[in-house]
């Protein structure tokens, strides 16, 4: 059964939510994606958001985000706070149980 349960909160920490964003391509910089929020990033950078625990990583034309996932919370247990000094995945919130 905790096997099972490690199995669950991997799979939910790992695959969080993702969504994708359309950025103009410049034919003076094809390899940069710029956005108002993140800045200019160069194909293949990852960054990050400032204040948030989502990555963004650019290919040209695109910008991908992703963010934590939902984890099921054992009986007793609650969802511990985002750590945003932290990296994503790493800043994303984990199950607090009392006894641990």
């Amino acid at each position: 059964m905790k096997l099972l349960l490690l199995f669950v909160c991997y799979f939910a920490v790992a695959y969080g939510w993702t969504s994708l964003e359309r950025v103009p391509i410049d034919p003076a910089n094809p390899d940069l994606c710029v956005n108002e929020k993140i800045g200019t990033m160069k194909d293949g950078e990852t960054k990050t958001l400032q204040g948030e625990c989502v990555r963004a990583s650019c290919s040209p034309g695109v910008i991908s985000y992703a963010g934590c996932g939902v984890i099921g919370l054992r009986e007793g247990c609650v969802l511990g706070p985002e750590d945003l000094s932290k990296p994503y995945p790493d800043c994303c919130p984990g199950e607090v149980c009392p006894n641990n």
